[in-house]
């Protein structure tokens, strides 16, 4: 029928003047135009958080901070081009000269969703997020890191990519690979968190049997929440270390051994957010973006970050290594005389943020901010402060625009819904969202996984308790078991080795 059509159309055209035809047909590229000029876009920004500087480089042992958790949207848009944190923290080593040009190595992490969130929800999940040299592999908890995606959905086992790179220490918290679920309800709750390294191994001379050292510090996780408080879990050493495995020259430059840089960098990363952008009748541009929230915590202000500490040896590493050695045991809290409150600086820092589109030749250009700005409450708190006249506020939060307008000076401006022409076709047409996908997280624990290993930790020995099952919270099922501690998630012996880790066999 579609053919018929088709031929009758052209039928008929071939009977009127050759005028016409030419007039109809701009005519109908126009209407065309009309209704396919709306295109994907994204919007992205940064917030630089000021902070002092730290002229001290003893206080390299470490920081803590506190991070509002909320939802940046009312409903979660989906994985597809949406990554983006809360209030972030990047910490890095204490430089010796020798790195090469192209050096990165960070714990980062923190708040958020990201591209691979499997099954994200509105509100964030926590990742640790440390990277080894230049992305070599990426640890975000116990056995999580990074993997290709197979055919089938699942991460691919076959190399371990940071997944083995993560112990737990504490049975009091159930961590799915997905990252560390929070409570559904939050909006502006402050979770307090940081790392700090302890002497928890011993150091290696002859790593996996080369003739590279591989440090004792085990930069470990402290949380401060409701319902936990204290370390949940350390990177292994060997993590930071493996990539020296194939340059020596790299030997003693990580964090398995060197002291981290206190001054700490503080952000926040919104990497992308789905948008979209239209044309009117007279080229002038428009976008349509998701409505960004921030929690009310005042009359037309939000606190986002707080109470950033960092830390030298005095504050733990040294009573644990006495007490490690045969001396007195470690008190359970952080020695205050090597502790340093951190101060916000700057009325807390800078922010920029734009709107591009998704092809490679698109439009990009940055947004006038005009109606949120940084600001520094007190001297350890600061989050966003907002222009009421363009932000909206309901009971429980600030609702930023929705729309905008690329005006002559190359500035994407907050507009009203009103001031959109119905030609742009942007106030009918919603954008993306995608659907998380529903497909298991599979471990090789559980026999449909596509790598299995009989003979390696997974199965040999197994797992000494389980299987056992808890609803997560965000719409999964986590089926897990539990471990002597050694196993799967260290690779060389822990002192700790009496107590246990959790591994999970799926997550659904």
């Amino acid at each position: 029928m579609i053919c018929c059509g088709r031929a009758d159309i052209s039928l008929q055209i071939a009977h009127v003047p050759f005028m016409t035809i030419f007039i109809l047909s701009i005519f109908l590229g126009l209407c065309y135009n009309t209704y396919a000029q709306v295109v994907n876009a994204t919007k992205s920004g940064f917030t630089w958080i000021s902070t002092e500087n730290i002229a001290d480089k003893t206080y390299g042992s470490g920081y803590t901070m506190y991070s509002a958790a909320y939802p940046i949207f009312k409903n979660y848009p989906g994985p597809d081009r949406f990554q983006t944190g809360l209030s972030s923290s990047w910490l890095t080593t204490q430089r010796t000269g020798n790195e090469p040009d192209q050096f990165y190595i960070t714990i980062e992490g923190g708040l958020g969703w990201w591209h691979d969130t499997r099954f994200g929800t509105k509100i964030p999940k926590f990742i640790m997020g440390g990277v080894s040299f230049n992305f070599y592999a990426w640890a975000n908890g116990p056995g999580a890191g990074r993997s290709d995606i197979l055919p089938n959905g699942q991460r691919d086992w076959s190399t371990p990519g940071g997944k083995y790179g993560v112990a737990q220490l504490s049975n009091k918290l159930l961590w799915a690979p997905d990252g560390l679920n929070l409570a559904q309800s939050l909006n502006g709750e402050m979770l307090g968190y940081g790392y700090i390294p302890l002497p928890l191994t011993e150091p290696i001379q002859n790593t996996h049997g080369s003739n590279i050292e591989t440090g004792n510090q085990c930069w470990t996780l402290f949380l401060n929440s409701t319902n936990f408080k204290g370390p949940a879990s350390f990177f292994l050493p060997t993590f930071w270390t493996e990539p020296a495995l194939q340059d020596p020259l790299l030997e003693g430059l990580f964090l398995d051994s060197r002291p981290s840089e206190p001054n700490v960098g503080f952000g926040i990363e919104h990497a992308g957010s789905p948008a979209i952008i239209s044309k009117d009748v007279n080229g002038n541009r428009y976008a349509k973006t998701n409505r960004l929230q921030f929690p009310a915590s005042d009359e037309d202000n939000t606190i986002l970050l707080n109470n950033i500490s960092v830390y030298s040896k005095n504050a733990l590493w040294n009573d644990l290594e006495s007490w490690f050695n045969g001396g007195p045991a470690a008190l359970p809290h952080l020695n205050e005389t090597g502790s340093y409150g951190v101060s916000f600086v700057n009325n807390g820092g800078d922010m920029a943020a734009e709107i591009s589109e998704n092809s490679n030749n698109g439009v990009k250009h940055d947004i006038d901010l005009n109606y949120i700005d940084n600001v520094q409450q007190n001297e350890n708190t600061m989050g966003f402060k907002f222009d009421l006249n363009t932000v909206n506020k309901d009971a429980n939060n600030f609702i930023l625009p929705e729309y905008f307008k690329l005006d002559p000076d190359n500035l994407w401006h907050a507009i009203e819904e009103g001031s959109v022409p119905s030609s742009t076709q942007l106030l009918t047409t919603a954008v993306p969202v995608s659907p998380r996908t529903e497909i298991a997280y599979l471990t090789p624990l559980d026999p449909d996984c596509h790598w299995q290993d009989p003979n390696g930790p997974w199965k040999n020995p197994g797992p000494t308790a389980g299987p056992f099952k808890a609803d997560l919270g965000d719409g999964t099922t986590v089926t897990y078991y539990w471990y002597r501690f050694v196993r799967p998630t260290c690779h060389h012996p822990c002192k700790s080795s009496g107590r246990y880790t959790y591994q999970t066999s799926k997550q659904s």
